[in-house]
């Protein structure tokens, strides 16, 4: 009956973490926009904020899932009388095919993790390099004007009137 309970818990969080595979590939694309729009000469900031925006709602809604899949886990841990969740702990204490099962789709998902993670890695140094760049463009054209304020003479003033106080 145990056996059968761990069973079912484990193909279920199989499921769910199947379920969330498009989110997460999606979740990739996007990352794949927001490297394509940093990489322009002229960053498109709104556009770049609206990927931004889309996947916070994924992740929003992914971590309703990801709940449920620690519930899963904590189901797990109880059954099996261990103290934490691992692949290592699972194999040990059963002989399931839902072992198995559980252990191909977190390989794939966390591919899919490990490729988002890395991308996202890549964008962030890449648009702390632009934000960089157009900061220095802006120190430098602001000293530009500086020296160009500095040297320049001051406009005579054709409209003055001279008053002669001592009479």
């Amino acid at each position: 009956m145990r056996e059968n309970n761990i069973s079912i818990l484990l193909r279920c969080m199989s499921q769910s973490y199947q379920e969330q595979m498009p989110s997460y590939e999606k979740m990739y694309n996007l990352a794949l926009e927001q490297e394509k729009c940093v990489q322009d000469v002229d960053v498109d900031t709104e556009r770049l904020f609206a990927l931004i925006n889309q996947r916070q709602e994924l992740i929003n809604n992914l971590e309703v899932r990801q709940a449920e899949i620690g519930n899963f886990k904590e189901e797990v841990v109880s059954l099996l009388g261990i103290t934490e969740f691992t692949i290592s702990s699972l194999v040990q204490h059963c002989s399931d095919s839902a072992v198995s099962q559980l252990t191909g789709t977190l390989e794939k998902f966390t591919a899919l993790l490990v490729k988002i993670k890395d991308l996202d890695k890549t964008n962030e140094e890449m648009l702390r390099t632009r934000i960089k760049e157009t900061a220095d463009n802006l120190s430098s054209v602001q000293k530009e004007k500086k020296a160009k304020n500095a040297y320049q003479q001051k406009s005579a003033n054709n409209d003055g009137i001279f008053v002669d106080f001592s009479k």
